[in-house]
């Protein structure tokens, strides 16, 4: 059995996030891909507050963009047996807005996407999304950040939580908003923030009646704050804490089980930055979960991350994360399970046209108090050539091998391998721009 690790460090998302044109390959919605959980796709890490450097920008900038993609999936209900093939064409336009004073940076963009199956129909699906961000620098070395979130998703059937028996994918919806700010001193700085996070799955019809998941509703309130300290302009050391409260909508799940809790993450770290060569960050600490149903037990565990950038010569670059974190379930027995993962990517430059990549993605799960175990490991490799200035084509694939060691209290495995493959067209319609 595989040795595979996987997670992501919940907290605030207080940077600026770059939007850069849709890649196929970085959605668990495209077959083959790694399906996250709902929540993998919760409030970045804290470190993510450390990457809020700002990029110069014009005065207003308006980028729109549409992704017309081809797929194929070996597997796409995710089964042990009786596998079965399809082939999808999704549809994914999006716009981006930004507009940028002296003082005042703000991004809003917006999308959708529009999978379409060529055997069953009833996977169709319709996603959207859309997004507002601001930075607001109110000092010397002052800068205040806010956010506001809103998708309407759909689980994919590998995705861990997914309850079986939809004839149809699980759709839901979150709606979210950070706050934050950044200080800095000298060779100091500060940053705190507040997230705030709702999610509610819809129910959907089965073969015999309708599959309830009410009981999987929930908010999510995170606040956290990480303090740094430059000892020089290549090394920095650092400290973070965060705490949330996470709350469901119903008192008991289907099951009888209470699963609001409360819990904290304390790490420190460091980073080492090499000028023009790449970047390196770590951190260790403790991450801590009690829990208000007493069948379920205090978590305390250790925590760890990374976070690796190498530029190899002039055209390769190697970048590679390692995450954990402790995520929700409504699974039989079990108060979530520890989310571990290594990712690494190899990018190369071949010409000003063409770029290939490689990606791996190692993961596990552990199910507290229940002996559930689930390993992965997804093997991906594609080309992406610049026809013009405004025009990509991209073609990848995908090899994904999930082996799952039952439960003891629900013994049911849930093995299964999957290929898929893409080949895409990006087309950015002539921007607007006002400097």
């Amino acid at each position: 059995m595989r040795v595979i690790w996987m997670s992501l460090f919940a907290a605030c998302a207080l940077a600026m996030r770059a939007v850069a044109a849709p890649d196929p390959t970085a959605s668990g919605t495209v077959p083959g891909a790694a399906e996250p959980s709902v929540d993998e796709r919760l409030p970045g890490p804290i470190s993510a507050m450390a990457a809020n450097t700002r990029r110069p920008l014009p005065e207003l900038e308006v980028r729109p963009d549409v992704t017309v993609a081809a797929h194929y999936d070996s597997n796409v209900f995710a089964t042990v047996d009786r596998e079965a093939s399809d082939r999808l064409l999704t549809v994914t336009p999006e716009v981006e807005l930004r507009r940028r004073h002296p003082a005042v940076t703000m991004t809003i963009k917006a999308g959708a996407r529009q999978t379409i199956h060529d055997r069953f129909a009833a996977e169709n699906t319709l996603d959207y999304w859309g997004a507002a961000e601001t930075r607001i620098d109110v000092g010397e070395g002052a800068a205040m950040f806010a956010g506001l979130d809103l998708r309407k998703e759909h689980e994919g059937r590998s995705a861990r939580d997914a309850r079986a028996g939809g004839i149809e994918p699980t759709g839901y919806k979150t709606l979210s908003g950070d706050l934050g700010a950044k200080l800095d001193h000298a060779k100091n700085t500060l940053r705190i923030g507040l997230t705030l996070e709702r999610l509610e799955f819809d129910n959907v019809p089965t073969a015999t009646g309708l599959l309830v998941n009410d009981d999987r509703d929930r908010r999510v309130v995170v606040a956290g704050l990480r303090f740094e300290r430059r000892l020089s302009d290549e090394f920095e050391l650092f400290g973070q804490a965060a705490y949330d409260r996470r709350m469901y909508r119903r008192r008991s799940d289907q099951l009888g089980f209470q699963r609001d809790s409360s819990g904290y993450r304390v790490a420190v770290g460091g980073k080492y930055v090499a000028d023009g060569a790449g970047d390196f960050e770590a951190f260790v600490g403790i991450l801590s979960q009690a829990y208000d149903d007493h069948r379920f037990r205090t978590v305390a565990r250790p925590d760890f991350g990374a976070r690796l950038t190498l530029d190899i010569g002039q055209r390769a670059r190697l970048a590679a994360k390692m995450t954990r974190a402790l995520k929700e379930t409504t699974d039989a027995g079990t108060p979530g399970y520890l989310h571990s993962t290594v990712d690494a990517e190899l990018k190369r430059r071949h010409s000003a046209f063409l770029r290939s990549y490689l990606g791996i993605t190692i993961a596990r799960a552990d199910y507290l108090q229940t002996g559930r175990r689930d390993d992965s490991i997804s093997l991906g490799a594609g080309l992406r050539y610049r026809i013009a200035d405004n025009t990509t084509l991209s073609f990848g694939i995908r090899a994904t091998d999930y082996d799952s060691t039952p439960s003891r209290v629900a013994p049911v495995e849930n093995d299964f391998t999957r290929q898929a493959a893409y080949i895409s067209l990006t087309h950015r319609l002539k921007g607007q721009h006002a400097d």
